[in-house]
């Protein structure tokens, strides 16, 4: 059985990512999407610390439901009628997320981001950047103006340093192409241009033996910045779906970053994909 959590707070970010996990669900054939709220006491800072407001938890959990079964009933209706579960408790987003996750066998766990430096991609965002960071659960995070297609093209972006060495997550890599039917290609950035990648020489490299049951094609293009060498890749070419192993912990704060003179391009329209080693 294959199962989807969506992490939601009841957003318009939160509800496309809900409506984009509906959509793969049935590209995949999964059969259980839960959307899941964590409420708690809402908190003011007071000299440093935070302080819960005094109210009825009751309240706070009565709204959670409402809220749940608002969005629900709004994806019934464009969805005519989907299945889906809802489900709220008492917690932390993070906490509730990750041990919510575990309990209910979630083989996927999809959220949305935001960009532009509002208020609610620090909300959003960072709840988001969390538990892609410490979940083992594949993660895809889904930006406010992607629109779901039939995923045919994924692309895993793997950096060049790491070509002698086996690849990590390789189950859930394997299990995702498998599943939605895709093509793998697998995208290498390299900053010395006197260097030259030919297909047999990552013939024999572990990433290739690894996934050689997707015919992976391998591409490499030349940049002195490996998020940015990206970004520019998926720029120009049809990607449905980007699929990035961290293995550095600054990892995500170079890419959700938005500098002065380059916006991220699946910030905007590209899905992003998060596995572990």
């Amino acid at each position: 059985m294959q199962t989807i959590l969506v992490p939601v707070d009841f957003s318009s970010t939160a509800y496309n990512a809900a409506k984009y996990a509906i959509q793969l669900a049935q590209q995949i054939n999964a059969n259980k999407i839960v959307l899941y709220n964590a409420y708690e006491l809402p908190v003011i800072a007071d000299g440093g610390l935070t302080v819960p407001i005094v109210g009825d938890i009751e309240d706070v959990k009565n709204n959670s439901t409402i809220g749940l079964n608002a969005m629900l009933q709004k994806l019934k209706i464009e969805f005519n009628n989907v299945d889906i579960e809802t489900l709220n408790n008492y917690n932390s987003a993070i906490v509730g997320i990750k041990k919510t996750a575990k309990e209910i066998n979630a083989n996927l766990i999809i959220m949305g981001i935001t960009g532009g430096g509002t208020i609610e991609e620090t909300l959003i965002g960072s709840n988001t950047i969390s538990i892609a960071k410490e979940t083992t659960i594949p993660v895809i995070i889904v930006p406010p103006n992607a629109v779901f297609k039939n995923i045919q093209n994924v692309f895993l972006a793997y950096s060049l340093l790491n070509i002698d060495e086996p690849v990590p997550a390789e189950n859930s890599i394997l299990s995702f192409i498998q599943k939605t039917k895709s093509n793998l290609g697998i995208l290498h950035v390299e900053k010395d241009t006197t260097k030259e990648y030919t297909d047999e020489y990552f013939t024999e490299k572990p990433i290739n033996k690894q996934l050689i049951s997707l015919s992976p094609k391998h591409h490499t293009i030349y940049h002195t910045d490996f998020i940015e060498g990206v970004n520019s890749f998926i720029d120009s070419h049809h990607v449905d779906l980007l699929i990035v192993i961290p293995r550095k912990h600054n990892f995500f704060e170079k890419l959700f970053n938005k500098s002065h003179t380059t916006r991220l391009a699946f910030h905007s329209h590209i899905p992003l994909m998060v596995v572990h080693e």
